[in-house]
């Protein structure tokens, strides 16, 4: 494989990257970027839970904010203890809601 497959190996294996991020024939950049909070809701089964992340505006694009690597992971864990159930782990990283049979 060539270079840049290899930067972009690496920069996966170090959490070095942002969800949306492009890379080119230039290489793998580390950009300064723009931090902020904000809320997000994660539905899954009977639950919907709104939870707090970071999101990132990269240097090389600010007009769209991006999720980490880690935040999406975390993601995808809420919205598998949402589908269990796990009501407890819900509460404790978001305010939670659960639908109402129709």
């Amino acid at each position: 494989m060539g270079k840049l497959f290899e930067q972009i190996r690496s920069a996966v294996a170090n959490d070095r990257f942002f969800v949306a991020w492009h890379a080119d024939e230039r290489g793998v950049r580390e950009m300064k970027e723009r931090r902020e909070k904000r809320k997000r809701w994660v539905r899954r089964g009977r639950y919907a839970v709104e939870v707090e992340v970071d999101v990132v505006y990269p240097a090389g694009d600010p007009s769209e904010p991006c999720l980490e690597p880690a935040t999406v992971r975390w993601l995808d864990e809420v919205a598998r203890r949402a589908e269990k159930g796990d009501v407890a782990y819900l509460k404790s990283v978001g305010e939670v809601f659960r639908a109402v049979p129709t």
